[in-house]
């Protein structure tokens, strides 16, 4: 009877070589970044305590403006038939700074922000929403022509 042993080898986090220990640090740093977004905007918030905000299941804050007769408080968040709508969109980051105010085509298909996709599901004609969206629910990582990357911002819809 032969009898061999077998040990497993202690759980290393950076054991993959200089290549998975450099993904797994910007993994981390992304999560940081993350987390430092969420409390900037918790911070406008608490600092605005003349308005009621409500905060997402997703992590964004937002506050209606108006909502229409037609508003409905339970809508269904299936996807609409138009997956395309038209927008006015005005965007500050959260110090204040202007960065744009336009009426464009609003199409989640191109990299729209994930954040606008489920509010507009939320919304009817007429309704307008204030939100604080940190970056990784706004442009995230690569911005687009106006908003720079990493930016959280304060937006209305």
């Amino acid at each position: 009877m032969i009898l061999t042993g077998c040990h497993r080898r202690p759980f290393n986090l950076f054991t993959g070589g200089a290549k998975d220990s450099t993904e797994l640090l910007d993994i981390y740093a992304l999560q940081r970044k993350s987390i430092e977004a969420e409390n900037e905007v918790i911070a406008v918030i608490k600092a605005d305590s003349t308005h009621r905000w409500a905060q997402h299941e997703f992590g964004w804050w937002y506050r209606y403006t108006h909502k229409s007769d037609e508003h409905i408080d339970y809508p269904n968040l299936a996807p609409g038939r138009d997956t395309c709508c038209l927008i006015h969109e005005t965007v500050y980051d959260l110090n204040g700074r202007f960065i744009i105010d336009a009426i464009r085509e609003f199409d989640p298909s191109v990299g729209e922000p994930f954040s606008y996709e489920l509010m507009l599901r939320e919304m009817v004609d007429e309704d307008t929403v204030i939100m604080l969206v940190p970056w990784n629910f706004a442009y995230g990582t690569n911005g687009n022509a106006f908003v720079r990357p990493y930016t959280n911002i304060r937006t209305r819809l």
